[in-house]
């Protein structure tokens, strides 16, 4: 009997464990159709902490509340928040459903769900999507907060998952099963504004935002996205030039090493990457240790690449550091490349 007992609570709590949990704050409202969908996608599940006059924050945690914020505010549109935060388990065998997705129509929560995810890329996430954006929203943004998408192999980006492989190869063939293509892409990582990145996301996006060297904390401010609540037709250059622009902004204002976003026209940019991509990957195979793990460096400081560096289609904001050797550097390439 004990036996059976014990059985039965097993089975009882597995169903707790894989069941989804759903939050519903009002009956589906008759909502007005959405004109543009924003998706944010923000990675919890590492090390995110910071101190600010004394007091502890972790980017993720802000992050998300920045897009609580423009999803409240985005009263004619879309908005799916993704916030993947570490993966537990209960009893060590059954997962928790830690992740949590937040579906924004007009300015309200239409649904609240936890859930795990299939592979360390964005699979789940997007099978979320599919299912559930509005029919004939043709405007779409993917905002994604998160350290470096590596672009080599990587196997330890998720701390609770350190097999969940992830890297820019995952992230681009994932992007793949979409059934629509995205206007803007913005990348809040460090280091993520290299030839090779521009050149995989090129047909999934029109423009791209990244920084091609360090961002402090990862951070780029979305809000100017709220452009389109007044004027729907703006462009989706000019709608990321707005955004860039004011990450830097409010970054420069109180950052005192070198602050660079860029923005980068895909469509034009992807007519001249292979050959400097081909360059640059020679040089690292080459090279007796490539320097995959350290910082960007501006790609016009490599000799080696230089011949073949062009910047048309892409917009740079640059501030220099105010100390050190890159305090006297008065402007950035919008290209960054391992050393």
């Amino acid at each position: 009997m004990n036996n059976l007992r014990f059985i039965l609570l097993g089975f009882l709590f597995f169903g707790w464990a894989c069941s989804s949990v759903k939050y519903n704050t009002q009956d589906e409202p008759v909502l007005n159709s959405p004109n543009y969908a924003l998706i944010y996608v923000i990675h919890g599940d590492s090390d995110y902490l910071y101190h600010k006059d004394g007091k502890p924050y972790k980017a993720d945690k802000e992050a998300l509340k920045e897009a609580f914020e423009v999803a409240l505010n985005a009263k004619k549109g879309e908005v799916f928040i993704f916030h993947q935060q570490p993966e537990k388990k209960a009893f060590l065998l059954f997962p928790k459903k830690d992740r949590t997705f937040y579906h924004y129509k007009n300015g309200d929560l239409v649904r609240m769900e936890k859930y795990s995810p299939l592979t360390g890329g964005l699979e789940t996430e997007l099978q979320f999507i599919e299912k559930n954006i509005a029919s004939g929203i043709k405007r779409v943004s993917l905002f994604y907060f998160g350290h470096e998408i590596p672009e080599n192999y990587s196997s330890a980006y998720h701390r609770s998952q350190p097999t969940a492989d992830f890297n820019l190869d995952i992230f681009s063939e994932d992007l793949n099963k979409l059934a629509f293509s995205l206007d803007l892409i913005a990348l809040s990582t460090c280091n993520n504004g290299t030839p090779e990145v521009a050149y995989k996301l090129s047909d999934h996006s029109e423009i791209l935002i990244a920084s091609p060297q360090n961002l402090h904390l990862s951070y780029l401010n979305t809000k100017k996205v709220l452009m389109m609540e007044q004027d729907h037709d703006i462009s989706t250059l000019a709608l990321a030039d707005s955004i860039a622009n004011n990450s830097f902004e409010e970054l420069s204002s109180f950052i005192e090493t070198d602050v660079t976003v860029s923005i980068y026209d895909l469509n034009t940019v992807s007519h001249y990457l292979e050959d400097l991509i081909a360059l640059y990957s020679h040089k690292n195979e080459t090279a007796l240790s490539p320097n995959t793990s350290r910082s960007n460096m501006d790609c016009s400081d490599l000799e080696d690449v230089k011949p073949v560096l062009k910047n048309e289609g892409v917009v740079t904001y640059y501030s220099p550091s105010l100390f050190g050797r890159r305090s006297k550097k008065k402007s950035h390439s919008g290209w960054g490349c391992k050393p």
